[in-house]
């Protein structure tokens, strides 16, 4: 029995979930388009790897980048909110003062 009696074309379900190197009819490898699984059409996480995944992109420059993005977050989480919510209780007892002197 000839390996090529046992060969047959993916269906496009098989051929949308396999993950590996598929022969074309002339026998070339063809590889998949994109390096990762995508899970969904977040535009968050389209921009984290647009930023993150530079073609030429040292590991180093991608460490760095990633570091600076979470030192960010980081700041706004730390200070600016809580920042913000001190000086919207000063506020509110600046207006509550307010309304009792009127």
């Amino acid at each position: 029995m000839d390996e090529q009696d046992n060969v047959r074309e993916m269906s496009e379900g098989e051929a949308r979930s396999f993950e590996g190197i598929t022969l074309d009819a002339d026998g070339e490898p063809e590889r998949k388009g994109t390096r990762y699984k995508t899970y969904g059409d977040s535009t968050l996480l389209k921009v984290l790897r647009t930023v993150i995944d530079f073609p030429n992109a040292s590991l180093l420059w991608k460490i760095a980048i990633t570091l600076g993005a979470a030192a960010l977050a980081a700041f706004l989480f730390f200070v600016v909110v809580p920042s913000l919510f001190v000086v919207l209780g000063a506020l509110g007892v600046a207006w509550l003062i307010l309304r009792l002197l009127r």
